[in-house]
């Protein structure tokens, strides 16, 4: 009696007393990653490594531009705020059932920006206190944001449907 298992693009062969059983699996398709020191000056070579990424992975034009300009305040924030000194942050982009996600992820100070209060959008710039339009934007512009801590590591998920 043989057991076995292999997994293939996604899915796992598996064979019980010569049954073979195809298994799917909802895994993500394999991940491009691209690690570069989170500082102002590398915004246009992350944005053009993610617009490279994602034209590769068919996301439409619009949807591609939204995530260009989520990704570009993610990165200014974090290249702004996460050290006191440089630091690195590593991008991984990804498919998964129908959407794209992009991950930003650093070392640096915890911060979740998705605890941050909404911006009172009718109040006067002058009184408006500063911060919190940058996630607030992310938000419009994505179908999805998460975060979490991890191991000392600040992770940040956007998401777009495909369609």
């Amino acid at each position: 009696m043989m057991h076995f298992g292999l997994a293939l693009s996604g899915a796992l062969l598996l064979s019980v007393t010569g049954v073979l059983l195809w298994v799917y699996s909802k895994r993500r398709t394999a991940v491009d990653s691209f690690t570069i020191e989170a500082v102002p000056d590398n915004n246009d070579e992350v944005l053009r490594y993610i617009e490279l990424k994602l034209k590769e992975r068919g996301l439409p034009q619009s949807k591609s531009e939204k995530a260009l300009l989520a990704s570009g305040e993610i990165f200014d924030n974090i290249a702004s705020y996460a050290y006191a000194e440089k630091g690195l942050l590593k991008i991984e982009i990804f498919a998964k059932n129908k959407q794209i996600f992009i991950t930003f992820k650093d070392n640096g100070k915890a911060y979740n920006p998705l605890e941050q209060k909404e911006p009172d959008l009718s109040a006067s710039t002058e009184e408006r206190p500063i911060g919190g339009l940058g996630i607030f934007l992310v938000k419009k512009l994505t179908d999805s944001v998460q975060y979490e801590r991890k191991q000392g590591f600040n992770i940040l998920t956007i998401g777009l449907r495909k369609e």
